[in-house]
């Protein structure tokens, strides 16, 4: 559904100022986060947010023999999500 707010633009324009002096300043909207639409039924996990709701999941890793303290290993897909749903990332 489209944002109110904003009319779909994603961008609000906030006016301030007095007689001549105006100032124009646009935003991302703060209803719909830039997106231009809104759910119509917000979601009861994520608040309406379209990000992903944190699990928590065991996973079986191989460390290699001989890797130093503090290494970074990448596992395909079981990283954080992209905002607005999606794959995951590979950190």
């Amino acid at each position: 559904m489209t944002c109110s707010r904003c009319n779909g633009t994603g961008q609000e324009r906030i006016v301030q100022g007095q007689g001549f002096f105006r100032m124009v300043s646009v935003t991302v909207c703060r209803d719909c986060g830039g997106r231009g639409q809104v759910p119509e039924k917000v979601c009861t996990r994520c608040g309406g947010s379209g990000g992903a709701v944190p699990q928590t999941e065991t996973l079986e890793v191989s460390i290699p023999r001989g890797a130093p303290d503090g290494l970074r290993l990448r596992v395909r897909s079981k990283g954080q999500s992209y905002q607005g749903g999606g794959r995951a990332t590979s950190t």
